[in-house]
């Protein structure tokens, strides 16, 4: 009797349990996005670990450091991105189950731009290194 529509019970149940899915599905995908945050930021404390230590070696212009670089602002590019989306579902669903919801996005996009010219400027001075030891 519920399934046919009979009963006065069987809207507020099909509500009910379509509410409770929709919940779900929105919790795992906010959880998978979460999860893709924590990875981004553990690749940028592992790049600028590894670069840092290079620095204490002094190694300064490498390609090594150079590869950091750029790990370094793919992850933020993937950091925004994925800060961008927690944004959006808390924007639509008022829906929170981590620490971001996208309060972050401007700080990341700086981080990101800020990153990305370092590593122009690094690029830079890998080519200016190169051209002088060719040079010599």
């Amino acid at each position: 009797m519920l399934f046919n529509g009979d009963s006065s019970a069987y809207p507020r149940a099909a509500r009910a349990f379509m509410e409770s899915q929709h919940q779900i599905s929105l919790t795992i995908v906010t959880t998978i996005v979460l999860y893709i945050v924590l990875i981004l930021r553990a690749f940028i404390l592992l790049s600028i670990y590894k670069m840092l230590h290079e620095f204490s070696h002094e190694h300064f212009f490498t390609v090594m450091n150079l590869h950091y670089l750029r790990r370094c602002t793919h992850s933020f590019a993937g950091l925004v991105g994925a800060d961008g989306i927690l944004l959006i579902i808390w924007e639509f669903f008022r829906f929170q189950i981590g620490i971001s919801h996208g309060q972050s996005i401007i700080t990341e996009l700086l981080a990101w731009f800020a990153v990305y010219t370092v590593y122009i400027i690094f690029r830079k001075g890998l080519t200016f290194k190169t051209e002088n030891e060719d040079f010599v």
